[in-house]
């Protein structure tokens, strides 16, 4: 399991930093586990475990639901198996659900990102198990004996997490449209031409797949930071501070 993000340093004892390359850490270090309660003690195994959840429920609280994240409208509700280009050609469709229903619709097929230095958007439901708001956990790091939280490497592309925290450079691969002889064919009888610009540009580890095909044409894109995890931190650290008055020496270490 890896963990893209860890947050700086609340107070001596609870080390929680933020370093900007992947941690890995294993289910066995889940603070639910016997040996990571005996490893700590009671007094610290309180401390990170009851700091590290607070700031893992506030990150996910910030990660906006889009598209298909967000609750079924009630006209979805009640046709589950109808697709929403269906839904919007239902007769008497009141104004206000033809506005929603295609708002929908854009958000499921744009994917609109969110602003920079905003929290990341979530276009997976929460019930899916690579949604993003699910996908946070918090465990010991037993190389310092402190907690780490973050979201972990599922889904194909492991580090997107890192890089919506941090920012960064990434290489995109051009994929363009090949039709069968069938489709030009039926373009050729309708008098339809084929446009060659049908191109999509995505990484290695989300090709577009179907009937694109790579042209070897590659690019680099500059992604603009999201953080969301020291987001959570800084929120989350007056709570921490009251939770554990008298206990600890509330200090904020440098990155």
């Amino acid at each position: 399991m890896i963990f893209p993000t860890r947050a700086p340093s609340l107070f001596p004892g609870l080390g929680l930093r933020m370093p900007r390359v992947p941690v890995t850490i294993q289910t066995r270090y889940f603070f639910d586990r016997a040996a990571v309660k005996n490893a700590l003690g009671n007094l610290k195994h309180e401390g990170c475990w009851r700091s590290s959840i607070l700031v893992r429920r506030t990150a996910a609280k910030s990660i906006r639901k889009v598209g298909a994240a967000r609750p079924r409208l009630k006209i979805m509700a009640a046709n589950p198996n109808v697709p929403i280009a269906a839904l919007l050609k239902t007769p008497g469709l009141r104004q206000s659900t033809q506005r929603a229903l295609q708002i929908r619709m854009a958000e499921i097929q744009n994917r609109p990102p969110s602003p920079p230095g905003t929290p990341p958007h979530t276009h997976v439901p929460s019930t899916h198990m690579l949604g993003f708001r699910r996908n946070l956990y918090n465990a010991m790091d037993p190389s310092l004996t402190s907690a780490v939280v973050g979201p972990s490497a599922k889904g194909k592309d492991p580090l997107i997490a890192n890089l919506h925290e941090f920012g960064g450079r990434r290489t995109l691969i051009e994929f363009y449209f090949q039709p069968t002889r069938a489709q030009r064919q039926a373009w050729h009888n309708k008098k339809l031409r084929y446009v060659q610009l049908l191109s999509k540009w995505a990484t290695k580890h989300e090709p577009p797949g179907g009937q694109f095909v790579p042209t070897g044409r590659t690019k680099a894109a500059q992604y603009p930071a999201r953080p969301f995890m020291l987001p959570a931190l800084d929120k989350s650290r007056p709570k921490i501070a009251q939770m554990f008055a008298g206990k600890f020496s509330a200090t904020r270490r440098g990155l």
